[in-house]
């Protein structure tokens, strides 16, 4: 028999907070309404599985927002070397995904970027992340809620990129990539480099590639950890 669902806001922090985490504890505001996602069967089996790929020997990347999954499918078949954790907050991408073949270096996870990095992945494992053209939520209202690339975020991006890994940014509004470059570069422990020297800078995802189409600049940002 399954176990009932863990509900309730209160319920659902208690019981949250019982984890062991690697990173810092994320700040449960704005979050609250997914964190029912992470006491299901097919999150903790999934968790299983990363947990078998970061206790082995290859390369692992996190593909955060991959959505239609262009660019993730593209890069598994491309660097199989390498095992590629996808992070979506929306199932419905999760859903239509896995109805195709995927080449067996990819998981799909639901799951926001701020929980699963302190929660599942240990210090200096990861080689390279990536955020193709996340959502930057100018709204007043959703600052707090939803916008990435805070100082919490980018210390946990330092903690579990290995020596050398790297965090390769994408975004097509120049307010956003100058907020985004301005938080990196105010943390220690980071260099940045030339869009060329990422291993990802001939891969496109859909987004890039309509912006590309409709003649509007597009901004990378690659940072290396020091």
């Amino acid at each position: 028999m399954p176990k009932p669902p863990v509900t309730g806001k209160e319920n659902l922090i208690k019981k949250f907070n019982e984890f062991e985490f690697y990173g810092e504890k994320p700040s449960f505001k704005g979050l609250i309404s997914g964190l029912s996602i992470y006491f299901t069967d097919e999150f903790k089996n999934k968790i299983e599985k990363a947990k078998e790929w970061i206790n082995s020997d290859k390369k692992i990347a996190i593909d955060v927002g991959f959505r239609r999954g262009y660019f993730i499918r593209t890069f598994a078949w491309n660097f199989p070397f390498y095992n590629i954790i996808g992070l979506e907050v929306d199932g419905k991408w999760i859903a239509r995904l896995e109805k195709h073949p995927l080449p067996p270096n990819i998981l799909l996870v639901k799951s926001d970027v701020r929980i699963f990095l302190p929660l599942v992945i240990p210090n200096q494992r990861i080689s390279l992340i990536v955020f193709n053209f996340p959502d930057p939520w100018w709204k007043d209202k959703h600052k707090e809620r939803k916008r990435l690339f805070d100082f919490p975020l980018i210390n946990e991006i330092k903690r579990v990129l290995a020596i050398g890994g790297i965090v390769h940014i994408s975004t097509d509004v120049e307010t956003f990539y100058k907020y985004i470059k301005n938080n990196f570069l105010s943390e220690s422990g980071f260099k940045l480099l030339h869009k060329n020297e990422s291993p990802i800078a001939n891969y496109y995802s859909h987004r890039r590639w309509h912006t590309a189409k409709e003649g509007r600049q597009i901004f990378d940002l690659v940072f290396k950890k020091l």
